[in-house]
């Protein structure tokens, strides 16, 4: 019923809400909803993709390029769920519909559509690793034929799948990380946006620990100078893990920031809501710098002084009981 309803239905709008609908359903109940339908899915996609349904083809001229975007919009939504629910199990579906989506990243394309298929690849990317191994390549190359747009929100996920791609695969990225360091130093230059920025910078730190010998010093300097992030908090993360990928394998390369990157770390841990710092990975940034301090005399100096500052400015900026009392306020829950 939901094939034949986004096959049928006259209505764009109608259209994302059965897409919705199946969406919700996947993530409620997992693989056993769709195991038995992916040929399916991968045939309503593509006739989705290539605006054959009936309300794709139903819509008047000026409609088109709306309705396209909404469907769109919906069918990224589920095909996202599907790859973070089947994450590998995912590479039939997408091996069937990876020419169609990669015809939405062509530069000719409406803006939105680009922005969303990006979108789409980097997500798939991350839940699905095994879609890297055969299409990272490809759209590498497609990525960074993006440093010509003006678009930052296409600049953007082409930066986050170009991390995502770093993440999970190494053989992708060797043949090109120069050119792939080019890109992203140009967008961190060139932004005017702070996510873009981040975003941009998140992927050089994934690049950084794909292929540590293969990073300039250059680079890692406009991580330092660039954190802690403030256009996408949650890629303070990303840093982190940068840091640390360092700090055990290779010393070296952050040899002259040590109290940037310990203070970066505390930081951090100490500011896991404001980061959205998973319980998981929060942990792992404790043990770590505990670790540091009992096993390293060096880090333990840098580290003992940084605490010391970060103590003297929480008493100096903590409110005395009075100050509490008035500006307690009652609770939003």
């Amino acid at each position: 019923k939901y094939f034949d309803r986004i096959k049928q239905d006259e209505v764009p709008e109608v259209v994302g809400i059965v897409l919705e609908s199946f969406k919700e359903l996947v993530e409620a109940l997992g693989p056993v909803v769709v195991d038995n339908v992916l040929d399916q899915i991968a045939e309503v996609t593509n006739m989705l993709l290539q605006g054959e349904t009936l309300c794709q083809t139903y819509a008047s001229d000026e409609e088109d390029m709306e309705s396209d975007t909404l469907i769109l919009q919906h069918l990224s939504e589920f095909l996202v769920a599907l790859s973070k629910t089947l994450q590998d199990g995912f590479v039939p579906v997408f091996q069937k519909i990876y020419l169609n989506l990669k015809r939405h990243t062509n530069q000719k394309r409406d803006p939105e559509e680009i922005i969303i298929a990006y979108m789409i690849f980097a997500e798939v990317f991350h839940y699905s690793p095994s879609t890297v191994h055969l299409y990272g390549k490809e759209m590498i190359e497609s990525g960074l034929g993006t440093k010509t747009l003006s678009d930052e929100e296409i600049t953007r996920n082409a930066c986050v799948m170009l991390g995502n791609i770093a993440s999970s695969g190494k053989e992708a990225m060797l043949q090109n990380h120069q050119q792939i360091y080019g890109y992203l130093a140009h967008v961190i230059q060139n932004s005017q946006e702070l996510p873009t920025k981040d975003n941009a910078i998140a992927a050089v730190c994934k690049l950084g620990w794909t292929a540590p010998k293969q990073m300039p010093q250059e680079i890692v300097q406009v991580v330092v100078n660039n954190s802690p992030l403030q256009g996408d908090p949650q890629e303070n993360q990303t840093v982190a893990q940068f840091i640390i990928f360092f700090l055990t394998n290779d010393t070296a390369v952050l040899q002259a920031h040590l109290q940037w990157a310990l203070a970066m770390l505390i930081d951090v841990i100490l500011n896991q809501k404001k980061y959205q710092i998973q319980p998981e990975p929060h942990s792992q940034f404790v043990q770590f710098v505990k670790n540091l301090a009992t096993q390293n005399p060096s880090f333990q100096a840098i580290l003992q002084d940084l605490i010391g500052r970060l103590s003297a400015c929480l008493l100096y900026t903590s409110p005395s009981p009075r100050d509490r009392q008035k500006s307690r306020m009652p609770s939003s829950a």
